[in-house]
């Protein structure tokens, strides 16, 4: 077996992976709990980035019959339609119609389909080259190709666009397009020395994508300039990511850009999924990956792909990744254009606390996450509460408590005994919704008390029997 951290989770995890595999299609199923917030069912529909990751592995086991007509079935799911938004791209699922005229981004197509499938293609080539024949090789080169002018002639990607705009920087270069690949790339690296942050700020899953991006940069760009940048930002997203991280409740500190999930214990995060290969697998935040369902789980599916470019962390991250180190406030200015956002966070021994302040307006998007705070359960689990603002976030992190300067609830996540997460609303009196009083309330090893404080009000938090609540 490797001794690579990562290539042993992928090696672990073939059987899994293998009982997905439909040789009628030569593609691979839908796991089990990987479709649940779009209601469908495991084993629905064959997936297209899984199946070209799995390819990869195939690759590594030396099975070229079954690797060539992977990617012979993923060939025939490209589009080639110029003109059309959809250009370069991949079906949604190999079940999906091809899009038509008013075909919805994201629901009838995926355009970042490009990337994930088109990253995987070319590192098959360049990694396995007698996997295809001279014939395959040349059409998959050519779908490389496609993939990175279909992006080009379609305009829709921003610099700030993180995880996206990472991908294909480096896919533009390794597709022959290295002028235009190094313009994007310099155009994201001058976003990110701004602050030190991307706008696609702290997210278990894309912040992942991101290291594993940046390590291709690093390691794996024929462009010098490319490589050198890689070393650069990965070294500086992975100190954000270990001064966020609390190891001991094995999760970052809100806020969230975009998140999937409130708890890395119970989803896969890919953040997640490099931690073991920064740390080691016992340091990683995962849920069980032996339970017959895994939340997310079709992002298990992509350890191939991440083994490929695996993290290089310093050993001051490391540390943190593997142990608490103690009680800290963190600060980051995420962006001051096109709206001003900050993030605060405090982390203590069994709770932290982490809340966005800006002026963008994403409370209707369940993937963004303006404020969190975790705490430890007598049971050893980890309960969360979310701060949902009502307008533009207004939360600042503070030792033991979340400051909300405007109108907005708490949500009380709170798993039950069979992992699905229920949620109750906890909100400031004036709201006319189910109030948390003035005086305290205990939850689950946590003591919160809620203060009104002008049109917001200050959650003070701390664990149970602490004595410290108001204090």
């Amino acid at each position: 077996m490797s001794d690579q951290p990562l290539q042993q989770l992928v090696e672990r995890l073939r059987p899994r992976v293998d009982h997905l595999h439909d040789p009628a299609t030569h593609l691979v199923w839908n796991p089990p709990g990987s479709l649940d917030d779009e209601g469908v069912p495991g084993r629905t529909l064959h997936q297209v980035p899984q199946s070209a990751w799995f390819a990869l592995d195939l690759a590594d086991r030396g099975d070229h019959e079954r690797v060539a007509a992977t990617v012979d079935a993923l060939l025939a799911l490209q589009y080639d339609a110029p003109g059309t938004p959809w250009h370069g791209t991949f079906a949604r699922y190999a079940e999906a119609p091809a899009p038509r005229a008013g075909a919805v981004e994201f629901d009838h197509y995926d355009p970042n389909w490009r990337q994930f499938v088109g990253i995987a293609l070319r590192l098959l080539l360049a990694r396995y080259p007698s996997a295809l024949d001279s014939v395959l090789r040349t059409r998959t080169e050519d779908a490389i190709a496609l993939a990175a002018a279909g992006e080009q002639a379609s305009g829709r990607l921003s610099w700030w666009y993180t995880n996206i705009a990472l991908q294909h920087a480096w896919l533009l270069v390794e597709a022959g397009m290295a002028a235009e690949g190094e313009e994007l790339a310099e155009r994201v690296v001058e976003g990110w020395r701004q602050h030190g942050t991307f706008q696609e700020f702290n997210s278990p899953t894309y912040d992942g994508v991101d290291l594993w991006a940046l390590a291709l940069w690093r390691g794996d760009s024929s462009s010098e300039r490319l490589r050198a940048w890689g070393a650069e930002l990965e070294a500086g997203l992975w100190d954000t990511v270990a001064s966020r991280y609390h190891a001991g409740l094995r999760n970052l500190a809100g806020p969230y850009t975009r998140a999937y999930g409130l708890d890395l214990d119970r989803y896969v995060g890919k953040v997640g999924l490099l931690i073991a290969g920064a740390a080691g697998a016992d340091a990683a935040p995962l849920p069980d990956l032996d339970a017959e369902v895994v939340a997310h789980g079709h992002d298990l599916q992509s350890l191939p792909t991440l083994a490929l470019a695996p993290p290089a962390v310093s050993d001051d991250v490391r540390s943190h990744l593997r142990s608490f180190l103690g009680e800290r406030s963190v600060h980051e200015v995420i962006s001051t254009w096109p709206t001003r956002r900050e993030a605060s966070a405090w982390l203590g021994d069994d709770v932290m606390i982490g809340a966005e302040d800006g002026d963008s307006d994403w409370m209707g998007w369940y993937q963004f996450v303006a404020g969190t705070v975790h705490w430890r359960r007598p049971d050893g689990s980890i309960g969360v509460l979310r701060y949902v603002p009502d307008g533009p976030p207004r939360g600042r992190a503070e030792p033991g408590a979340l400051r909300v300067s405007g109108p907005g609830r708490i949500e009380v996540h709170d798993p039950e005994p069979d992992g699905v997460l229920h949620t109750t609303t906890r909100t400031a009196a004036d709201a006319g919704v189910e109030v948390v009083g003035e005086g305290v309330t205990e939850l689950a090893g946590l003591t919160v008390r809620l203060v009104p404080d002008g049109d917001g009000f200050v959650l003070e938090v701390s664990p149970a029997g602490s004595g410290q609540v108001g204090s």
